[in-house]
């Protein structure tokens, strides 16, 4: 068991702990980029049970996304996030891939939960006042230079209070929550051990918010070739990216205004097209 305090990525999604040196795609899924909680300001706890195969992570923070942040811009409600993994058949890890083409198959099914709230102190009083539950759910496995990964993550803003002209949130006239979800499926195969990968992958997020409701689309192709192991490697993919418009703010940005928007490389809400990626990564 470790203890300790400071900035860091808490355990959360999956796909947001495993190191960018350590992806499979030369950048993280459109889910995993709108449904993460980025890096925070707290204390962890973090361990493995039953010989290793049950590894959990509790973390308490000063909200999602509180680092680098003037102290009077954080209010006064804590916010929290756990991990919990289950290692079926052995030790999985946080990395994606069987780049190691592993003798024998690894399995993990894992859980994920992060609340945040937001009640105006320390803020300007117009800002939305929100409760904000996000969860995933995930899984992983690795045998022989094939690899399979997938993970379904949801969010449930309550709206405890809020300015149509100061926030992202209009909520329907009859309920004051709003859900979205999403996810990703991605998996890869070596076709020449531990050097060449072909993979591909499928993402998709589906807002319910009020008249924001906006879907985004992710799919593409790619390989990796490497050189030593994610150390060295050069890596490409082609991804079709469908941003709808009006899409809402991501979890780690919900308390920006609403030009914050979602976005990602190359694409900003709205986008429809192709990102082509190429990488030369030499990690040590």
């Amino acid at each position: 068991m470790s203890i300790g305090a400071g900035q860091f990525k808490p355990y959360f999604l999956r796909q947001e702990k495993t190191s960018s040196g350590k992806q499979q795609f030369t950048e993280r899924s459109i889910a995993n980029e709108f449904f993460n909680i980025d890096r925070v300001l707290g204390a962890w706890i973090e361990g493995n049970l039953a010989e290793e195969r049950i590894f959990y992570a509790l973390t308490i923070t000063n909200g999602f996304d509180s680092i680098n942040r003037p102290f009077d811009e954080i209010d006064a409600v804590p916010g929290y996030a756990a991990k919990l993994d289950w290692n079926i058949l052995g030790a999985y890890g946080y990395s994606e891939s069987d780049a190691s083409w592993s003798g024998e198959p690894s399995l993990v099914a894992g859980l994920s939960y992060g609340y945040d709230a937001q009640d105006r102190s320390g803020r300007a009083p117009d800002e939305p006042k929100l409760q904000v539950h996000v969860f995933g759910l995930d899984a992983g496995f690795k045998w022989k230079g094939f690899s399979l990964q997938a993970e379904y993550m949801g969010r449930l803003v309550d709206i405890d209070r809020y300015t149509s002209g100061a926030n992202r949130f209009a909520r329907p006239a009859d309920r004051d929550a709003v859900f979205s979800h999403g996810f990703y499926v991605q998996a890869g195969i070596f076709v020449v051990p531990k050097e060449l990968e072909l993979r591909g992958r499928m993402s998709a997020v589906f807002n319910d918010e009020g008249s924001l409701r906006s879907d985004g689309w992710e799919s593409g192709i790619g390989c990796t070739y490497y050189i030593s192991g994610h150390n060295l490697k050069i890596a490409s993919d082609v991804m079709w990216v469908d941003i709808g418009p009006r899409f809402p703010n991501p979890t780690e940005d919900l308390d920006e205004a609403p030009g914050a928007g979602f976005d990602l490389p190359l694409l900003e809400s709205p986008s429809q097209g192709l990102r082509l990626c190429v990488q030369f990564q030499l990690d040590f």
